[in-house]
Parts: structure tokens; sequence; C-alpha cells
């Protein structure tokens, strides 16, 4: 443990290395699923996000497609399964406003290609990639109301699934938009592991704007939401690096670039927070 707190505050002190601190994904995950077994006898074979909520190995778990990760790493090669979740763990989160494709749809529809195609981009950055890989097991798809407003969660309580819209029929740049997004959760998955072995906020009643859900949010709340749209930003960068893209394709990451800058701005404020640590302190002023 200790050694991993010291690799803690050396990686997040190192600016040479990426946001999304590579070095730091295998002991962090592994430190969880060692957890994770111990608690309920889950392992990475037999994962699932309706086993986590029912804290047993045994469970139920309907997986209806499994995607090839990393398919030009061989070292790094596996699955990311797509599980269809049961009816009182569905309604769970469909009380938050979530909403899901039936199996039908998912199956006759162009959903599970333009999420191979999103797969795919991430292995354009490959530390990224290989990082993505190690913290997403189960994918959850879901139904946006708009095919123009994508939708994205996670749990920090189900530490390996990550729940993300994909519109029933393609759109320009919907495998960017899809990539964006499965980074954007597992980035919140990665911040909250780190969180949970070398805390970076102290608890506290203070509020901060928040330009990207336009209301006030808690320190930890504005923490995650700068952290995650940084690596976006970092990685919208090494994309554009690459000579493959369309002009379309280069317009609307740049966009993206000047979007998540702007938004970014408007949280300067918060290098001062007096709930972060030392730690966080350094962390917060780099993504700024």
């Amino acid at each position: 443990m200790a050694n991993l707190l010291q690799s803690i505050r050396t990686v997040l002190k190192n600016r040479s290395t990426p946001l999304w601190f590579p070095g730091l994904t295998a002991p962090l995950t592994a430190r969880r699923w060692r957890a994770l077994h111990q608690q309920t006898a889950i392992t990475k074979n037999n994962y699932g996000t309706s086993r986590v909520r029912a804290g047993n190995a045994g469970a139920p778990r309907h997986i209806v497609e499994s995607l090839l990760v990393s398919p030009h790493i061989e070292d790094t090669a596996s699955t990311m399964l797509i599980e269809i979740l049961p009816g009182n763990d569905r309604r769970k989160y469909q009380e938050m406003g979530l909403t899901f494709y039936s199996v039908a749809e998912l199956k006759t529809s162009t959903i599970f290609d333009c999420l191979r195609d999103a797969i795919h981009i991430l292995a354009h950055v490959p530390t990224l990639q290989k990082t993505v890989d190690s913290l997403v097991r189960v994918c959850h798809i879901l139904k946006p109301e708009d095919d123009d407003y994508d939708v994205s969660h996670s749990d920090p309580y189900v530490p390996f699934s990550i729940f993300i819209s994909i519109p029933q029929q393609r759109k320009a740049n919907c495998e960017l938009r899809i990539a964006e997004s499965i980074v954007h959760e597992a980035m919140h998955l990665h911040l909250t592991l780190l969180e949970q072995t070398l805390p970076l906020i102290r608890p506290s009643d203070d509020t901060y704007f928040s330009p990207w859900k336009g209301e006030l949010r808690s320190p930890q709340g504005i923490l995650h939401a700068l952290y995650v749209f940084r690596v976006i930003d970092q990685f919208l960068e090494q994309l554009l690096t690459l000579s493959i893209w369309s002009s379309e394709s280069v317009d609307y990451m740049c966009n993206r670039r000047t979007e998540v800058e702007q938004q970014i701005r408007h949280v300067e404020p918060f290098a001062d927070c007096s709930a972060l640590t030392e730690l966080g302190t350094y962390l917060v002023r780099r993504l700024l």
C-alpha cells in the first residue's frame, strides 16, 4: 500500500505523464478487483453490474454482446461486455432519468457497429486505450431522447461498468462522440479508484458553479468534471495529430476542444478551494 501511495504522488506530479495516468491503472484496478472478490466472489471473468448490485457472483447476468477491445495490442486484448439489466436494477436507473434500448432494438440497428468503431478510435492513443480497457468491463447502452444529445453515467459502487448513449441511426461523427463518452465515464471510474486510495478532497459544504451542469456542485463534483474534460481535451489533441480524419471530423474535434476550454475557464476559482488536499490542489492547478 505504501508503494502505491508513493507511486500516485510521483505520477500525479510528473507533468510529462498523460492525464489518464497509465502507470497507475494496473495497481488501482488490481486493488479494487481484490476487494470486490473478497466481498462478493466476483472476478473479471464473472463480473456483471447486476451481480455487483446483488453482491452475489451467482446472480443472473444477461450478456447480449461481447466486443473485442484493443484488437491490435495482443498482450492487452480483452472484451467489453454489453449487459442488459434485470427489471429491478433497470428501474433504479430509469428513476434517475436513464432510458434503455430493448434487446431487439440493439440487435436490429447499427448500434454495435458504431460502438466497435468508437473502440477502434481509442486504439489511436494506445496508453489511453489500455487504461480504458482495464477500467471498463461492462457497458450499458442508453437510448437518448435526442440523437444529437449524448447521455452517460457511471456509478462509483459499480466499479467497472459504464452507461453511454448511442443514437439508433448513425450520424456524422457518431463514433467520435461515443469514444468521448467511453473516455468520459472511464475517467470517472479511474479518479474514483484513485480517491479511494489517496483522498484529494476533504469533507466540505462548499459549492462551486459547474458550467457543465449549469448548477452548484460539491468540490468533488467539480474535481471530477474538471479532470474528465481535461482528459477529453488531451485525448482529442492527440487524435488531431493524425492525418486520417475528414475535414468534418477535424472541425468537430477542434470545436469540442474550444468548448471544453471555455467551460474550464469558468472553474478557475476552484484552484483556491480550501477542501482540496495538498495533492488535490496540485492536480487541480495542473488541470487548469
